[in-house]
């Protein structure tokens, strides 16, 4: 399973490191990218089962925009946006947007298993 770990924030993207690690999944290859311009170059190079989104990426318009950019190369991209903010409106605006899931910082392991078990 190929995952990409988009996130500005290097603590950020070692915590969903361990939790994916920790979850064991099958033949887990993971990649990291700390901005939306190199998710969407790695995203270009090598094709991922799923992809993991800040929702305040840096730039414009934050993870949604990245997730706009990578469904008009990949329509059939699986991302999911990970926040701290847990406002019904920004729940609603991420899976109008194509996002999967909306995992709230910070997370426990418990809940990002019944995630991953849930999306996968």
């Amino acid at each position: 399973m190929r995952i990409l770990v988009v996130d500005d924030r290097k603590a950020m993207r070692l915590i969903l490191r361990r939790h994916l690690v920790e979850a064991r999944l099958p033949d887990l290859e993971l990649v990291e990218a700390s901005n939306a311009e190199r998710a969407l170059e790695a995203e270009t190079e090598e094709r991922f089962d799923l992809v993991f989104c800040d929702w305040d990426l840096g730039g414009p318009g934050g993870g949604v925009a990245l997730l706009e950019k990578l469904r008009a190369e990949h329509p059939d991209v699986r991302l999911g946006f990970v926040t701290t903010r847990t406002a019904p409106d920004l729940v609603e605006r991420a899976l109008d947007a194509g996002g999967l899931f909306l995992i709230v910082k910070p997370f426990a392991a418990d809940a990002f298993d019944g995630l991953l078990t849930s999306v996968l």
